[in-house]
């Protein structure tokens, strides 16, 4: 299984999650929004966000990798640096960390969130939507459809 994947469990089960040795991710709940630059909506919902300063021994993965393993608490720990190691390899390499269904880092730590993964199920499974507004009665349309959202 992907670390991903149990990281992406572990959040809908308890809103955060500490990744020894890399940090913490964490939902936030963020109202509907306009992006003017992108023309995007976004809808009302739960988004990923990462700070890397976190240290708790709350919320850690560890439990569930070793129930994914059926491993020990050490075999855990050893397969959660492994997969950190390989992430900061990328890094150093100046490549760009790319981690499904979460985001993605850059060489200078900034983690940028996947911009349609939401973690809220009163979503209603609405994702992000680029419009192009324009004059008239499509320019109504969209004002509504972002009425709905807010």
């Amino acid at each position: 299984m992907q670390i991903e994947q149990l990281i992406i469990q572990t959040l809908n089960a308890k809103n955060r999650v500490q990744i020894p040795g890399w940090g913490a991710f964490y939902l936030v709940e963020k109202e509907a929004r306009w992006d003017a630059v992108t023309n995007t909506a976004f809808p009302r919902g739960k988004y990923v966000a990462f700070n890397p300063a976190r240290s708790s021994s709350e919320n850690t993965l560890l439990p569930n990798v070793m129930r994914t393993l059926g491993g020990s608490m050490e075999v855990a720990e050893s397969w959660i640096r492994r997969k950190v190691n390989q992430w900061q390899t990328t890094l150093d390499s100046g490549s760009v960390l790319m981690l499904t269904g979460l985001g993605s880092f850059r060489k200078n730590g900034m983690f940028q969130p996947e911009r349609e993964n939401q973690f809220d199920p009163n979503s209603f499974g609405f994702t992000a939507v680029m419009m192009h507004l324009s004059k008239g009665r499509q320019h109504i349309t969209n004002f509504v459809i972002l009425k709905f959202w807010n």
